[in-house]
Order: C-alpha cells, then sequence, then structure tokens
C-alpha cells in the first residue's frame, strides 16, 4: 500500500476501534481525518469516522472505502481529542462518542457539502475554571455577559448550558444583544432538517455562540473559549441513556482540552464543584449572597440524638 491509504475508522457501537479499511484511489484526496465515510461492518453499510490515516494496516486483508460522505471534515482535531477522552472518561466506544455529537440524519449515509473553514484563535495558555456562587438573577449576568461578550469578541465561541426548559427564557432574555450580533443558537428538538440546519450553522462557524441544553456540551463549536454552566449542581445535566455522561464533567473535559475557561453558576453548588475550589482548582466568585448562612456539614459519621427530629446542624 502507498503512503495514507489505509483509514482507521470507528463506528457508533460499543465496539473496540478503530478498524482499518483500504482507500481506493478515487477517494485519495476526500478521505481526510475527521470526515465520515460510509464502510461495510460486520455486513451493513455504515456511517464511521476517519480518525487517522496511515500507510500499514494491522490485518492482511482489509475492505474498501464505500463511499466519502463530507465534502469538508465533521470533526476537527480538537473535536476528536475531546471524543477520545471523553469515551475514556465516562466507558463508551470512541465511535458512540462520535455519533452521539451528530443530527440524526449524519448518523445515516446523508452528504455533507464543503464550508469555508475557518482558522482557530488557539487556547488561552492560562484557562481558568470559576464557582460563581450567587442566588440572585441580577447579580450573575453582570458577571456572566461581559465573560461572555469578551470571549466573542476575541474571536472565539461561548457554549451557554440550562438544565431545563424553566431556564431558557431568562438565558435568552439576557443574551439577545449578543445572539443577534454573533448569530446566536439555541439547540433544541425539532426536525432533523432543523437540527442539521443548527449543527451546519455552529460547525462552520456562521455562529460561536450556543445556548443548549445538557447535549449543548457537545455542539460542534470550533474553538470554544468558554464555557458557562447554569445551575450546575442540577440533576437533568446528566445523561441517562447509553452511552452515560455529566454535562458539567463534560464540560471540565473539553475546556481542558481545548484551553477554554470554565463558569460553573449556582445557589447551591453540587459538592463536586465546592471541591474544586478547596483544591484550589477552581476560583469562587460571590454574588448575591443568600438570604441564610451556608456551611458544609459533614454527615459520614453522623448519629442522630434520640428524641430530636431535627439536625443539630439544622438547628
Amino acid at each position: 500500500m502507498s503512503q495514507d491509504s489505509i483509514a482507521h475508522i470507528v463506528v457508533g457501537l460499543p465496539v473496540e476501534g478503530p478498524f482499518d479499511y483500504s482507500v481506493p484511489e478515487e477517494f485519495r484526496d476526500k478521505v481526510l481525518v475527521g470526515v465520515r465515510v460510509l464502510v461495510s461492518f460486520a455486513g451493513r453499510k455504515r456511517v464511521g469516522v476517519v480518525v487517522s490515516l496511515g500507510k500499514k494496516a494491522l490485518i492482511e486483508k482489509v475492505l474498501p472505502v464505500l463511499k466519502v460522505l463530507d465534502e469538508t471534515p465533521a470533526f476537527e482535531e480538537n473535536a476528536l481529542a475531546f471524543f477520545r477522552e471523553f469515551a475514556l472518561h465516562f466507558g463508551c466506544s470512541f465511535g458512540e462518542a462520535l455519533e452521539l455529537s451528530l443530527p440524526a440524519s449524519l448518523r445515516k449515509s446523508r452528504r455533507l457539502k464543503a464550508w469555508d473553514r475557518t482558522t482557530p484563535v488557539g487556547g488561552d495558555p492560562a484557562p481558568r475554571t470559576d464557582l460563581l456562587f450567587d442566588c440572585g438573577l441580577k447579580k450573575r449576568w453582570e458577571i456572566i455577559l461581559p465573560r461572555v461578550e469578551e470571549t466573542l469578541r476575541s474571536g472565539r465561541g461561548v457554549i451557554v448550558l440550562v438544565p431545563d426548559a424553566s431556564h431558557i427564557v431568562e438565558a435568552q432574555r439576557r443574551l439577545e444583544t449578543l445572539a443577534r450580533e454573533f448569530r446566536g443558537v439555541l439547540l433544541r428538538h425539532g426536525t432533523d432538517k432543523e437540527e442539521l440546519e443548527r449543527w451546519i450553522k455552529v460547525r462552520s462557524g456562521a455562529s460561536r455562540l450556543v445556548l443548549g441544553f445538557i447535549s449543548g456540551v457537545l455542539a460542534p463549536v470550533q474553538d470554544p473559549g468558554l464555557i458557562v454552566v447554569l445551575e450546575e449542581d442540577s440533576p437533568f445535566y446528566k445523561h441517562d441513556q447509553s452511552p452515560f455522561y455529566h454535562a458539567r464533567e463534560a464540560a471540565l473535559l473539553r475546556a481542558r482540552i481545548t484551553k477554554a475557561d470554565v463558569l460553573l453558576v449556582s445557589s447551591a453548588p453540587s459538592l463536586e464543584a465546592w471541591r474544586m475550589v478547596s483544591e484550589k482548582k477552581a476560583a469562587l466568585i460571590v454574588g448575591e449572597r443568600p438570604v441564610c448562612p451556608v456551611k458544609l456539614l459533614d454527615l459520614s459519621n453522623f448519629k442522630m440524638k434520640k428524641g430530636t427530629v431535627i439536625s443539630p446542624g439544622l438547628s
């Protein structure tokens, strides 16, 4: 085989990979790292993603790539790096992680036309993670909005996550001005066509501001510079279907790989967030203080006294 005539491909199944496929001469200039291709896998035609190219296969007889589906790669190098770590961290296959981030129509053999590729600005050499402990809506947005605007004007992308629909209206209202200027996208359920249009808008760089729910952390923002997780303690950030993951942890993982800032926001921070502050992995920002004082209680060896119904720590 000649140089780069072997494509290492993963598929959206719970199986280890990547798997070797030969690249026919007619596809030699089209099979790039990050593109979707159609291959024969276990006797069926499946969509796979090229994660690397090589000169030599690990097995003697390899099947050929049947079709190239993307004119521009669906995944950039930093996205592949993130999903590779995502798979290791959350215990799924690389292919499952990649497929999870695609709209429904791109999990099938739909072709994807080309767009103009932009050059990433590059990661912050000293990204930071902050925990904004705030109980008031006004004060928190006075801190959030300048961070969002600064990142967008630097040429990088911003992802804002909300846990459920009850928070979306307020977030949209606060981000309205920036969304108009930077063609913000709200990721939500819709038809396959609508989901694909939003995905292309973000992936092509036409929009660098994304507002979404749990899966928003997987949005194809080319060069994310800030990820905001509103109400980071919410249980709705847990994805309870395979592959299982937690959006807050995925945000921290993606930020580490892309050298982006993370802003965790909560009126009742999770123990995980408090631990990050105590270990100096995150800085604490106090906004509008709660009406009642807040303190941490260690209940690991707690025993309730006889004749009481209220914990001494709450009395």
